[in-house]
């Protein structure tokens, strides 16, 4: 599409200059590339870990070693916000280089809720997990125990949240081996009819869990001065589960139905990736708009944490704009567009959340846009790439003539008729829009009229509209 765009050009007589800058526009890279981590077998990598969330990862490491009460950590953050990147580190930093002790694992639970049953893709990535173990250790049997403990659940789809887990022999085993659907059905019925089934089926769950956590090491070779054997501290498992509030509402809330009836064990623990307030909406779809959500989840959570939002190398700077000038800087852009851009997104209002996400969709907009060396055509350009991702409305009204003021006002920090003393970033910005949206005033104010001044408001919309189309709309993508 690019390619006939240009050849387009061509043939209409687009000036040689603009030609070449689209062709080197062309030769850019748009946008970061996506960090491709090796689960387990990398840590926080400072190529690649460009917000520096590395001791972030410290504190959550030294927390689930600290404790052996079975925890459930809510990674709380936005959409966008880095968390699964950082959790995918985590699992290979916490041994790597945090000098964790606790095995760890990595389950996406957005990947896997195409299934019905979340129990059945959890002991699947268990399995993986440890599946190079010598089938003679306790961990190897652990797993072994479990999958055919949870293999019941799994055929039969049974109520996981009221009726815990299930036995891994008998009649019902029987049933899922060799019997027909009905045979299956009654003797599934037949079993969950019987409490006493019930508590010892979660109870061989469970010791199979627990015997997860223990140490591989026999304690005969661990003796006290004294005689007195010791035995080793068991090893903690720490289960990772991402993208939880992306799912089937049913899905996410009945693998935390799984988490709190079958995993409540000690020495193992949980952390989700999660945003808390979309998980809540999960939650009054299912049981409705009156039910308290944020109260129902505490059932499950132990204690939220979130990612830093400030940069630890940038007192008071975002961690998204951090990250842009990183990221801005990965794919070529000039120091002059990127110091002018961490500037506008410094004025951005605080009620303007500005996520990783949003950045990674602005920095390609940024990159297709011809930035002027005027630098009052650069602010103003640059300005509009940046609306134009994050407002695509407010980007119309510029568009169409429509913009004023009040409505850059509502996405920045901007004073009002800043004085001729005032050269802060904000009052420039004031200046150089107010000579495209509120002309008279900016004449009255600076006392400057002149050729390169617009003469009446008419001229000063049309000279913008002759900027978005020479710059950012010119050879677009999405033409």
């Amino acid at each position: 599409m690019l390619f006939l765009q240009v050849l387009d050009a061509v043939k209409n007589g687009v000036r040689v200059h603009a030609l070449l800058k689209v062709i080197e526009r062309c030769a850019m890279l748009l946008m970061p590339s996506t960090p491709n981590i090796d689960l387990y077998k990398e840590g926080f990598d400072p190529a690649k870990d460009l917000l520096g969330r590395a001791e972030t990862g410290k504190k959550l490491s030294a927390l689930v070693e600290r404790f052996s009460d079975p925890m459930v950590i809510a990674l709380d953050g936005d959409w966008g916000s880095g968390k699964s990147f950082f959790l995918q580190c985590w699992v290979g930093a916490h041994k790597l280089q945090n000098k964790g002790t606790a095995k760890t694992v990595y389950f996406d639970a957005f990947e896997h809720d195409f299934m019905n049953e979340p129990l059945a893709s959890l002991m699947g990535v268990l399995a993986e997990r440890f599946e190079d173990q010598n089938p003679d250790t306790k961990t190897a049997k652990a797993i072994g125990v479990l999958k055919r403990a949870a293999l019941p659940l799994t055929r039969v789809a049974l109520a996981v949240a009221s009726s815990g887990a299930t036995e891994a022999g008998g009649a019902l085993m029987d049933a899922v081996t060799k019997g027909t659907e009905k045979e299956l059905a009654n003797a599934a019925d037949d079993f969950w009819k019987r409490e006493t089934g019930k508590r010892a089926a979660m109870k061989q769950f469970s010791n199979a869990l627990a015997d997860l956590t223990e140490p591989e090491e026999s304690p005969a070779d661990t003796e006290q001065p004294e005689g007195e054997t010791v035995k080793p501290e068991p090893q903690k498992l720490v289960i990772v589960i991402d993208e939880l509030d992306r799912c089937r509402p049913d899905y996410a809330l009945t693998l935390l139905e799984i988490i709190k009836h079958f995993f409540a064990v000690p020495n193992v623990h949980f952390v989700l990736g999660v945003n808390l307030h979309e998980l809540e909406n999960s939650v009054k779809a299912r049981y409705g708009a009156e039910i308290n959500a944020g109260l129902y989840l505490q059932k499950f959570v132990t204690l939220s944490m979130e990612l830093p939002k400030t940069s630890a190398d940038q007192r008071n700077s975002l961690h998204a704009i951090h990250y842009f000038e990183r990221a801005a800087q990965s794919i070529g852009m000039t120091s002059n567009t990127r110091l002018r851009c961490k500037k506008l997104l410094e004025l951005l209002r605080p009620e303007r959340a500005l996520s990783l996400r949003s950045v990674e969709r602005m920095l390609p907009v940024i990159q297709l846009t011809l930035v002027p060396t005027d630098r009052t055509d650069e602010t103003v350009v640059l300005t509009l790439a940046v609306i134009k991702t994050l407002s695509p409305s407010t980007y119309a009204k510029a568009k169409a003539g429509t913009l004023n003021m009040l409505d850059l006002g509502s996405f920045f920090n901007i004073p009002e008729n800043p004085n001729k003393s005032d050269h802060s970033d904000a009052a420039e910005f004031f200046v150089f829009w107010e000579m495209y949206l509120d002309l008279e005033n900016y004449k009255n104010r600076t006392g400057i009229n002149g050729p390169s001044i617009p003469q009446n408001q008419a001229i000063a919309q049309k000279q913008l509209r002759g900027l978005i189309d020479e710059n950012i709309e010119a050879f677009s993508l999405e033409a």
